[in-house]
């Protein structure tokens, strides 16, 4: 599990990165009026979903040994699910910057589950 946080750390760090630095091409393609991906954006784009494969396919590995209750799966599917709708209306209706606040909430479910499956993984119970 570590080696997946530190992919996760490098990959999400160069992808955001790469992400910041000005546009200097014109669009690929157009997702709204104000959104649409350079190339350099898209870069950086693939790099952030890498990392985020990463990370979850780790966790996933482990999530037998997770035994989390009911109730926080499927809170954490509601709010992830909550999440996407507001990136996507956010970024395909020219909302403003709405966008930040799902994917700080889906980092956050991300984030909690990795560490979770990073605890049961270290613990000396369940080795």
């Amino acid at each position: 599990m570590a080696r997946a946080w530190t992919w996760w750390v490098v990959l999400s760090t160069v992808g955001l990165v790469t992400i910041l630095l000005p546009d200097t091409g014109p669009r690929l393609f157009s997702l709204s009026e104000d959104h649409g991906p350079s190339i350099v954006d898209l870069v950086g784009i693939v790099l952030l979903v890498a990392g985020w494969v990463v990370l979850d396919v780790a966790t996933w590995r482990r999530r037998r040994n997770l035994a989390t209750p009911r109730a926080t799966v499927v809170t954490y599917a509601l709010v992830g699910s909550g999440s996407v709708a507001l990136v996507a209306s956010s970024v395909l209706g020219d909302q403003g910057s709405w966008w930040i606040v799902g994917a700080a909430l889906l980092a956050t479910i991300q984030i909690a589950a990795a560490v979770r499956a990073s605890i049961v993984e270290r613990s000396p119970i369940r080795r």
